[in-house]
This record gives C-alpha cells, structure tokens and sequence, in this order.
C-alpha cells in the first residue's frame, strides 16, 4: 500500500480570511495567552519565598484552552461564540491578574527600597533583557518642580518629566529603563532643584524623524512615510517613486492603507475570494500631518 505524502503548508486557501475575522477575539486569546504565562513564571517565583502555589492555576489554562476550539480562534463561528468568548476570557484575564499581583506583592516584599527616595520596581517577565521606554508616576513627599532618577546602583537614569501635580505632587515622567531576564530593576525617585540634562539623539522637525538608527521623512499631504534610512547599514528601505510614461512622478508610500470590497461569493464571515484586489481604494490624502 502506498501512503501519500503532502510536501508543504496544510493551508486550506477556501478559506483563507480565517487570518482576519474577528479580531477582537483573536486579540483577546493572545493577551490572554501572556497573562497567564506571566501568571505561571511570577506564581512559581514566588514560592522561592514559601508563597503557595495557586490551585486554579490549572483551571485558569483549560479555560483559556477552550477559546482555541476550531471555529472559536478562526472566527468561523456564530456571533453567540464571540460573546461568550469574551466573558470567558475576561475571567481568565481576572484570575491571572489576581494570580500576578498577589506574587509580584510577595517577590517585592523581599526587596530593598530604603534609600531615602521613592522607590519604583520595574519587571520583566520575558525570558532575554529587555530595555524601553514606559511611562510612570511618582508620590513625591512635598512640593517640587523636577525630579531625579537613578538605579539600584546609583546610575543615574535617562527619563522625561512629563508634568509634575502641584496639588498632590504626583510626578509622571518618561523613563528608558532597563530590566534583566525574569527579574526586575529597581529605580530611585528624589525632587531636585534643577532640571537634569537630557541626553537624547532624537531629532523631530514637521516632516523628518531620526534617531542614531534611522532617518524617517513623512509627506505631509498624504501621511505617507516616503523614506526610511538605515544609518548603520547606510541604505534606504523604501523603494523609489515610479514615473508613469508621459504623466506625473507618483508619490511613494511605504506605509499606504488601502480598502478592499469585502464581498465573497460564499462564507461572507471568513472567506477573501482570489479577486478580491481588483476593485481597492488608495488613502492617500490626510486631513491633517503635524508633530507631536
């Protein structure tokens, strides 16, 4: 007997608009996803410090389970699917929010905070450092019209005061934060005097954006990012206008939304028919392109 063999994807192309429909739920099933995954990695941390392990963690990740069945992820189903996935999922959200914070509470117990400033935890539940900029807020003990920012070890931090509340002296502020692998980074709040020197290599004009990366220029008709360099590697990623025989230069848009007729003969919910790029329209003009 010979048995066949299938050499590439198993991709059903019928119905192929399985990859877009119902977005919302497929958005959902994902963050959930990482909420109970972080729920996991913090519960088990914890209990390097004698906190229980929860017992519905495994209740927790069969509800989440159930939202992968065939036509729930696919969004092939009917509408009642969706809103009871979404009522699920919300309890799962729920239970591994109260999962995260009780063993995040515990892990931060054990940290030392007592420097004479404001401390603030960062975490990092991913498996490789990360770093970036979050936004945050700090309850300064009294008035102040800046702040300083420093680590653990008294570096001091690259951040961006935002506002500072003269009523409750809450400070919001940009910081570049960095954090190791399943772990955290400790930064340190005090009101200073004077503003601290900001060291950035952001340059921002109404059309151009550039970093010590990349150089990015913007049309301001349309919206459309016309050019993105690459100043390590020195070359551009966008490719250039075309000139149409006898007519005007076309303006090129590396980032150019378009709509499509979402019509298909059959299955209207989830299919994308062969044709469906025949009949589209260009967004190419903007009522408004300005810095912010």
């Amino acid at each position: 007997m010979q048995v066949p063999t299938w050499d590439g994807e198993l991709y059903f192309q019928y119905h192929r608009g399985v990859f877009t429909t119902q977005a919302e739920t497929k958005g959902r099933i994902r963050r959930s996803e990482e909420n109970v995954l972080n729920a996991e990695k913090f519960a088990s941390l914890a209990t390097l410090y004698e906190r229980p392990y929860p017992q519905n963690m495994e209740e927790t990740w069969k509800n989440l389970l159930f939202d992968h069945f065939h036509d729930i992820m696919p969004g092939s189903g009917i509408a009642v699917n969706y809103l009871d996935a979404k009522r699920n999922l919300e309890d799962v959200d729920r239970a591994a929010n109260d999962i995260t914070q009780g063993s995040l509470k515990e892990i931060a117990a054990h940290i030392d905070t007592q420097r004479n400033r404001i401390p603030i935890i960062l975490f990092n539940s991913l498996s490789w450092p990360r770093t970036g900029v979050t936004e945050l807020e700090a309850q300064l003990p009294g008035p102040a019209s800046q702040i300083e920012v420093v680590d653990s070890s008294g570096k001091p931090a690259e951040f961006q005061l935002l506002s500072m509340d003269p009523e409750t002296h809450r400070a919001r502020f940009l910081l570049l934060a960095s954090t190791p692998s399943l772990g955290y980074q400790t930064y340190l709040v005090r009101a200073t005097a004077k503003a601290m020197p900001v060291h950035s290599m952001l340059k921002a004009s109404a059309d151009t954006l550039e970093n010590e990366f990349v150089r990015v220029k913007i049309d301001l008709q349309s919206g459309c990012m016309t050019s993105l360099f690459d100043k390590r590697s020195g070359t551009e990623s966008v490719a250039p206008a075309e000139t149409d025989t006898g007519g005007p230069k076309s303006t090129t848009c590396g980032n150019l939304p378009q709509t499509f007729v979402d019509e298909p003969q059959q299955w209207d919910a989830w299919n994308i028919d062969a044709d469906f790029e025949k009949l589209h329209w260009d967004l190419d003009k903007a009522d408004e392109v300005k810095l912010v």
